[in-house]
This record gives structure tokens, C-alpha cells and sequence, in this order.
């Protein structure tokens, strides 16, 4: 852990000295966040989380529209977002992942990370239905895009299982 925390230090001293019209502002910043995010993931140190979003913000915003990176940042900070929907409960944190989501599948080609945003997009729209009971949400729109991540899983695709179960998870939903 010492020396992912001394590669986040050195990041963050190279994002410092980045000036603000850098080509490379934008792709330093996302990889700060992402470092910060797997932090969270493993410490589940809240203000690792709150800084990823920042920083992540901060790429989405510094990235020329249409740029290859922005779309991976967007999909970055869609899942930020849901983790700190998922510890806290904000329901805001849920609907800016669900919109980063949507707009990172517009930017991404139909290849194996599109069957990851089909997966996020199907379950954050599943945790929204469990708020609004908007069947719309569920019906429409999460198992819709569950079975388009299961469809787009190759059966040795690393993700399927997931994506099997998130479309379960919508069925579940549905059936309760």
C-alpha cells in the first residue's frame, strides 16, 4: 500500500505542476482519480472517493468534446458517483452516474467495454427503480440494457457472470 500511496503523492505533485492549457491537464487528472478511486476500493476512505469525483470532474471538464478520454473519464466518474451512491444514499449521486453513464455509451464503440457501461447503466437504473418504482426504469430501460451486456458478453468475456447477474438482479426486481 506505501508504494500506491507514494504514486498517488507523485501524481497529485504532477497534476500541481501541470498548467491549466496542458494537451496532457486532462489525462493526468483522470489518473489521479482512477488511483484514488482503487484507494477507496480497498480502504473505503470516503474523502478518497470524494477527491476521485473531483478530480475525475476536473478531466471530464479539461477534455476537448468528443475526445476518446473524455468518454473513458465520464465512465469514470459514472462509477465514482454510483459508489458514493451506494455508501451514502444521495439520491443526486445516483442520477449524475446514471447521466455520466449515458453519455460515456455514446462515445464508446461496441466492443467488450460497452458490454461494462451496458452492465453499470442496467444496474443503476435498477437501484433507481427500487427508489421511484418508475417501471419505465425497469422495464424499458435496466433489463433492456441487461440483456444488451449479456448479448454483447462473449461467453469467455471476463465481465459475463456479472453481466448474468445483473440481468438477475433486474428480474428480481421486476418479479418482487
Amino acid at each position: 500500500m506505501q508504494d500506491f500511496d507514494a504514486a498517488i503523492m507523485r501524481l497529485r505533485a504532477t497534476v500541481d505542476a501541470t498548467p491549466e492549457d496542458h494537451s496532457d491537464r486532462a489525462t493526468r487528472l483522470d489518473s489521479l482519480g482512477s488511483h484514488l478511486g482503487r484507494r477507496y476500493e480497498r480502504t473505503g476512505d470516503l474523502h478518497d472517493l470524494v477527491a476521485a469525483i473531483s478530480y475525475t470532474e476536473a478531466a471530464v471538464g479539461a477534455s476537448p468534446e468528443g475526445h476518446p478520454d473524455s468518454t473513458a473519464s465520464l465512465w469514470k466518474l459514472g462509477v465514482h458517483l454510483w459508489n458514493r451512491y451506494k455508501r451514502a444514499g444521495n439520491f443526486q449521486d445516483l442520477e449524475a452516474a446514471i447521466n455520466h453513464t449515458e453519455a460515456a455509451m455514446k462515445g464508446i464503440p461496441d466492443d467488450q467495454d460497452r458490454t461494462i457501461l451496458l452492465h453499470n447503466l442496467g444496474t443503476q437504473l435498477c437501484s433507481r427503480f427500487e427508489k421511484t418504482r418508475d417501471w419505465q426504469d425497469l422495464e424499458a430501460a435496466a433489463i433492456n440494457h441487461a440483456k444488451a451486456a449479456v448479448k454483447a458478453a462473449s461467453e469467455d468475456h471476463p465481465h459475463r457472470p456479472g453481466t448474468l447477474n445483473g440481468l438477475g438482479y433486474c428480474f428480481r426486481c421486476r418479479y418482487e
